[in-house]
């Protein structure tokens, strides 16, 4: 188990059949996806809000010297992190939305 699934690539789903039937493109909602990807956008803002307000705090507190120093340091490293996967979900989003418009697409030719 590498400990973050969204970076598992055992947990990446195998690519859709291309043998779907009409009626089964017909019957895919596209909603839920979209809702998904609200929540995962949405999720992402709270991530690097609350980075944000944690850095923030420690570079605005009233203290000094190589803890201090320490602690903003680590605190800077952890924020760069939560910004990158904030990103990585932001392109799964991305993702997301085009797949359901191109089924909203597909659903609209058949």
């Amino acid at each position: 188990m590498c400990g973050m699934p969204w970076r598992c690539e055992a947990n990446v789903p195998a690519a859709a059949s291309p043998s779907l039937t009409l009626s089964a493109v017909r019957a895919l909602d596209p909603g839920p996806l979209l809702e998904a990807a609200g929540n995962w956008n949405s999720a992402a803002g709270v991530w690097e809000d609350e980075m944000d307000r944690a850095h923030g705090s420690l570079e605005r507190a009233n203290w000094s010297g190589p803890a201090a120093d320490a602690a903003i340091e680590e605190s800077g490293n952890h924020r760069r992190v939560v910004f990158a996967d904030a990103e990585h979900i932001r392109s799964t989003v991305t993702m997301a939305n085009v797949g359901a418009n191109e089924l909203v697409g597909a659903q609209q030719r058949i």
